[in-house]
């Protein structure tokens, strides 16, 4: 459903020149999941400094909400002109990408989200994945390392404040950008 990603380096270019066109006077905010963002990583020196910004904003989201985002973002059976061709490759993708986690989810949890996923079960799918990547989140937004680098045991020295997204019955960036500034302006 996405487009290629673009080489290691073109991915470090193109980053360093979105980074030049902000306004230095403004919150930049960046979304911290880790060092890698597909197949390319993160230039060290923006992870660097997002691991050690002073302030993380955590949002709280409602699950259904989430599910429904990575249902519109991921689900390639639900949208429209999708082929029986499409629908096989792109199954058989995320089926490998499960397999992945084995190790860490477990194989009667991986087993499950096989079969929902077969069965055309994307929302139960959806929301199995999400648990186990909210524990994931969770561990690296408190380590001082990230997960690229669990070993540290390490807490992070940054004030780390939830904000609670609520009222929503579909995801809306801009009622989501308006609790953020709401928050903002309760720290400063």
């Amino acid at each position: 459903g996405h487009a290629p990603q673009p080489t290691p380096q073109q991915y470090t270019n193109d980053v360093a020149m979105e980074w030049k066109r902000l306004d230095p006077e403004r919150w930049v905010f960046i979304e911290d999941e880790g060092p890698n963002v597909g197949r390319v990583n993160l230039p060290v020196g923006l992870y660097r400094m997002m691991r050690t910004a002073p302030a993380v904003l955590k949002l709280n989201i409602p699950k259904d909400i989430r599910v429904q985002v990575l249902r519109d973002d991921y689900a390639l059976p639900e949208k429209e002109g999708c082929t029986e061709q499409n629908l096989s490759e792109w199954q058989s993708n995320m089926i490998e990408a499960i397999r992945t986690l084995e190790k860490r989810i477990g194989q009667a949890r991986m087993d499950t989200m096989i079969a929902l996923l077969r069965d055309g079960h994307a929302a139960e799918f959806a929301s199995a994945a999400l648990e186990y990547y909210d524990d994931l989140y969770e561990k690296h937004i408190k380590n001082e390392h990230g997960s690229a680098n669990m070993k540290g045991d390490g807490e992070r020295s940054a004030t780390i404040s939830t904000v609670t997204v609520d009222h929503m019955e579909q995801f809306n960036a801009v009622e989501v950008a308006q609790q953020v500034q709401i928050s903002l302006s309760l720290l400063t």
